[in-house]
């Protein structure tokens, strides 16, 4: 349900070059802040986050219940899938699609620059999730402090979410999502572009969301990781769909992949 680009690394943007990553251990705080870098990321092919099951992802009474995107809410019986393009190497004025598992155009990520108040004409990237036709459902861009990502509403100036990094382990990262009214989720797993396996939770424990490579056909018969750079996303019913969408392309630019 994911879309992750294949490739090589590229740099961090420009104005996200002053990310800082805070440790946080899982037993103890650190007050020494690290730079963002791969040592949290496992190695290729990592099978430290084991991928969740299709019968896990089942609604249940516990919802989300603050909507960035009422309106992508997942209301089908069970869970919703869709294919998730990396957006690593987007920039504006450019966009790239999220699929429908029938790789039909579902939503599209968009890339713009924005003035920055009261910082003399400096621009930062704004990133906009949009409905097929251009609608804007959402916004996210690098947070004020560089130190987070934060998640808007449409014609919001208030934040309605913010990512920043979470517990550090030398075998997963882990990212936390806040929102304004202090409900918080987790995202841990492998971020990296050909292994994307990641699980999203609740404060409960609850699985919400998962994402694995998207395996297409190499035309012998084979299933490799795709060619167009894409992942795929599981989200149960009655998940804000939006909300866990701009999460992870907030992650995806602050791992700078």
């Amino acid at each position: 349900m994911t879309l992750i680009m294949m490739g090589g690394r590229s740099e961090p943007q420009a104005e996200e070059q002053l990310w800082l990553r805070k440790p946080v251990a899982m037993d103890a705080l650190s007050n020494a802040c690290r730079p963002l870098s791969n040592a949290c990321r496992p190695l290729e092919g990592s099978d430290q986050i084991p991928q969740a099951a299709k019968e896990d992802l089942v609604a249940s009474d516990k919802r989300f219940d603050v909507f960035l995107t009422p309106d992508l809410r997942v209301t089908a019986s069970d869970f919703l899938t869709v294919l998730v393009p990396s957006i690593s190497l987007l920039k504006p004025p450019h966009a790239v699609p999220v699929r429908d598992p029938l790789q039909k155009e579902y939503l599209r990520v968009s890339a713009a620059l924005q003035a920055v108040k009261g910082r003399g004409g400096h621009q930062s990237v704004k990133f906009s999730l949009c409905k097929p036709g251009g609608r804007e459902k959402a916004q996210f861009m690098l947070g004020k402090n560089n130190r987070e990502y934060d998640i808007f509403q449409t014609n919001c100036s208030e934040r309605f979410a913010w990512v920043s990094p979470g517990a550090i382990s030398q075998t997963v990262c882990h990212f936390v999502l806040n929102t304004r009214l202090d409900t918080q989720l987790s995202f841990v797993g492998n971020f990296s572009p050909k292994s994307h396996r990641t699980n999203v939770s609740d404060e409960s424990g609850q699985l919400l969301a998962s994402t694995e490579p998207y395996l297409e056909d190499n035309g012998h018969g084979v299933k490799v990781p795709s060619s167009a750079g894409y992942y795929t996303l599981r989200v149960i019913s009655g998940m804000d769909l939006g909300l866990v969408l701009c999460a992870l392309f907030c992650i995806e630019r602050m791992e700078g992949q």
